[in-house]
């Protein structure tokens, strides 16, 4: 769907202001699914200039796939897309990731910003927008994402107790020797406490915790190293340089 002009958004950073932002160290990998191809390359170039990389998709499901194969700091999200609903998109990529989410529309009503915010988004940009907010709003997500990422760095349930940054778990302060796939399951289940889950949302949940690594890391609880296996899950594509999980 084609929106407004974005004029505004052409206009780039001026040296000093752009020097300021890159040594901040606040850039990031950003998905950006907007239909819109005009605004995409705007925002694409003008977050570029602060160090920002954009893998921008036109459509839902070519933005799903991307978001299912890398791992990216933050999405910006347009709300009306050509395929699926870009609610129901922000709905789907809750299931199973807690990605930063910025979304944007060219409706401006308030039930718009409150459904976005209820199934997950965590902040919202009606257009036309002004480009340097854009960026201040991102800015913004992906530092709560780092400081939430931190204090949540470290999950207890009772006697279970699960280190997400250095991959170890613990019952009664006792290290239990894990894969890293064993790990990840049960560290999505850790995340959705309580909640009922399919066998398929429970496997997406751990191809996102893990991917895009396709090696089995077994830990020693002993020695605390760990030796990197390729799994027997994991197919090579012809012609391809990389492996490609299959599970």
């Amino acid at each position: 769907m084609t929106h407004a002009p974005y004029g505004s958004l052409a206009t780039s950073l001026d040296p000093a202001r752009r020097l300021a932002y890159s040594s901040a160290a606040m850039a990031g990998h950003i998905l950006m699914i907007e239909d819109d191809e005009r605004l995409a390359a705007m925002v694409s170039d003008y977050l570029g200039e602060v160090g920002f990389r954009v893998n921008h998709h036109a459509n839902a499901e070519d933005g799903l796939a991307a978001l299912k194969r890398v791992r990216f700091d933050a999405l910006i999200l347009d709300v009306m897309l050509p395929d699926v609903d870009g609610f129901e998109v922000c709905r789907r990529v809750r299931a199973t990731s807690d990605i930063p989410i910025l979304m944007l529309t060219a409706r401006g009503e308030a039930t718009d910003r409150v459904v976005g915010l209820e199934l997950g988004a965590d902040d919202y940009l009606s257009k036309p927008f002004n480009p340097h907010e854009l960026l201040a709003r991102l800015k913004a997500i992906l530092r709560r994402s780092k400081a939430a990422h931190s204090r949540e760095s470290v999950l207890r349930f009772g006697r279970l107790e699960i280190d997400r940054d250095a991959y170890v778990a613990r019952i009664d302060g006792r290290e239990r020797p894990l894969t890293s796939y064993q790990f990840a399951l049960l560290l999505a289940m850790a995340k959705h406490a309580g909640r009922v889950m399919s066998r398929d949302e429970l496997m997406d949940l751990r191809r996102a915790l893990t991917a895009p690594q396709c090696a089995s890391t077994s830990w020693s609880a002993r020695t605390r190293a760990y030796s990197p296996t390729p799994p027997m899950n994991c197919a090579r594509r012809s012609g391809a340089s990389a492996w490609e999980s299959q599970c």
